[in-house]
C-alpha cells in the first residue's frame, strides 16, 4: 500500500550527509571562470532601499578547465559578490596545489588588476573593456594591452 503521507526522511539523510568532492587536475590547465545568479522571490529577509524592495539573490561562480570541461572550483554566495575576487581565490587554490595554468579565460568583468596580477605568467584571454583600450599611460607596463 501507498503510505498516507510522503516520507522523505531517507532521501533527506542521504542528501544532507553527502559531501561532493572536486578532484583537481594534475596537468597544466587552461582555466575559465564565469558567474551567474538568480533572485529569490520568496526570501524572508528583504531590504528596503529608497522605498523599493530589494530581493536577495544567489550568485554562483564556476572555474573550470575549458579543454576537458572538468570543474576546478565552485563558489556559491548570497548577496553582493565580486566575481574577480572569487576567481583570484580559485587561481590561488591552483597555485597552492602546484598546478600550472597556461591560459585564463573570462569576460570583461574579469578585466581587473587583481586578476592580471594573480595569473602572472599565464596567457590571458580576458575580453578588455572598451574604455580600457583608450587610456594608456606612457612608460608603464600594461598587461591588458599585450605589452610585455
Amino acid at each position: 500500500m501507498i503510505p498516507y503521507h510522503d516520507d522523505y526522511t531517507t532521501i533527506w539523510h542521504r542528501v544532507h550527509d553527502m559531501r561532493p568532492e572536486i578532484k583537481l587536475p594534475t596537468y597544466d590547465v587552461e582555466a575559465g571562470s564565469d558567474g551567474t545568479g538568480f533572485k529569490s522571490g520568496n526570501a524572508c529577509e528583504r531590504t528596503y532601499v529608497y522605498g523599493k524592495i530589494m530581493r536577495k539573490y544567489v550568485k554562483v561562480i564556476i572555474t573550470a578547465d575549458v579543454r576537458t570541461k572538468k570543474l576546478i572550483a565552485v563558489d556559491v554566495k548570497i548577496g553582493e559578490v565580486s566575481e574577480p575576487k572569487v576567481a583570484v581565490k580559485h587561481i590561488e587554490l591552483l597555485k597552492g596545489k602546484g598546478i600550472k595554468m597556461k591560459k585564463f579565460y573570462g569576460d570583461c568583468a574579469y578585466d581587473t588588476n587583481e586578476i592580471f596580477n594573480s595569473i602572472s605568467d599565464a596567457e590571458s584571454a580576458i575580453k578588455i573593456r572598451t574604455l580600457q583600450l583608450i587610456v594608456v599611460k606612457k612608460g608603464e607596463e600594461d598587461k591588458r594591452l599585450g605589452s610585455t
